[in-house]
């Protein structure tokens, strides 16, 4: 099914925009726009028809978190790693939980980044140890987004006995011995509760285990990673496109009395201009091509979502700031929202996948190294 646009609409402009500035004000977590998402059937949006979702296609989730970008991201991160998660679980995961992410009654994140390992996602430190039928685990998770508020989390150890780097777990958000930090105190982002948890001695029932023991690793990569990466391009695209929107308005608005002219018609601003939207709509075919080489399986798909986020975080960053210098003091003032978004442009660049790491993972592809 295709997305719903005008039950998305509906959610963003009676609940999201309104709040977006609060959020981040507040540092407040979006629960009302999340369960305005609920009530759109955005959070059921991926999962199979056969447990009650819509079917939608990765492209559909990248439509979905670029609209809601330019509006809060905080709520697009959100629903970014619910969407990261929720293709785990669709894969591996039980059908009670695929169910309650269908129907929009569970919000689901990843909870991979450690405090020993920081940033390199694939080398988790925290442990698994066999109790009975059951399984405890110890970790101390760094950056949970979501945390405390999600439902349940895609979770990464050390396997228990198996081969390979990491095991996955699916673990009630309730689960007793989970202790969550915070509150989140962040430059950019600051509603969707990225914060630390430890775990200590969390127990699980063994079918929590999502795929084979020691296959962790490799499931991330064919599911989680790529709806990650392309939805992490998206979120960037979307507020690419809210920040060349307000310095459109910014140069057609402003007039140079003096000259009786608006500043969109003076030559530097307009090239200044010109140079954003197109940096936009670099990105924007980068990242519908590599829709297009999942969609198509062609032989360069792997290298094209390993390469997207890059691609997009770093334009995104160049075209706030562009922004930030095309509308001047303007640009400072919170209520024009420009300054919230610059902000919240430089989160795709610092999170794990960091765009240092991409960059090395493409050169290992196009030189026939080994990822890891």
């Amino acid at each position: 099914m295709p997305v719903d646009h005008a039950a998305l609409d509906s959610a963003i402009e009676s609940t999201i925009a309104p709040q977006a500035a609060e959020t981040d004000r507040s540092g407040t977590f979006p629960r009302a726009g999340i369960d305005a998402l609920g009530k759109a059937g955005m959070l059921g949006l991926i999962s199979a028809e056969d447990v009650g979702g819509r079917g939608a296609d990765m492209a559909a989730a990248a439509q979905v978190i670029e609209r809601i970008a330019g509006v809060c991201g905080s709520t697009a991160m959100v629903l970014l790693m619910h969407y990261s998660a929720t293709a785990l679980i669709e894969a591996h995961g039980d059908r009670a939980t695929r169910e309650a992410i269908a129907g929009n009654r569970h919000l689901t994140t990843l909870a991979f980044s450690e405090a020993g390992s920081r940033s390199h996602f694939w080398a988790p430190l925290g442990t698994a140890e066999p109790d009975g039928d059951d399984v405890r685990l110890n970790s101390d998770k760094s950056w949970v987004t979501a945390a405390g508020e999600a439902d349940s989390y895609v979770w990464s150890s050390r396997p228990l006995t198996g081969d390979g780097p990491m095991t996955i777990w699916l673990v009630p958000s309730d689960a007793a011995g989970l202790d969550v930090g915070g509150p989140f105190d962040g430059f950019g982002l600051r509603g969707n509760a990225s914060n630390p948890i430890k775990s200590k001695g969390v127990s699980v029932a063994g079918s929590a285990m999502l795929g084979a023991d020691g296959a962790g690793l490799d499931l991330a990569l064919a599911s989680a990673l790529p709806y990650f990466l392309v939805l992490n391009a998206s979120f960037s695209l979307g507020l690419m496109e809210a920040l060349v929107t307000k310095a459109r308005d910014h140069l057609v608005d402003v007039r140079l009395d003096h000259l009786g002219q608006s500043l969109a018609e003076q030559p530097l601003q307009r090239a200044r201009f010109a140079r954003l939207r197109t940096r936009t709509d670099t990105v924007r075919t980068f990242r519908d091509d590599t829709l297009a080489a999942l969609g198509a399986g062609r032989e360069d798909a792997t290298l094209r979502v390993l390469q997207v986020k890059a691609v997009a975080g770093e334009a995104a960053a160049e075209v706030a700031d562009g922004v930030m210098r095309l509308c001047g003091g303007s640009a400072f003032r919170k209520a024009t929202g420009v300054e919230r978004l610059f902000r919240d442009s430089l989160a795709a660049r610092v999170m794990a996948p960091t765009t240092e790491a991409l960059h090395d993972f493409v050169g290992r592809a196009t030189l026939g190294l080994p990822l890891f």
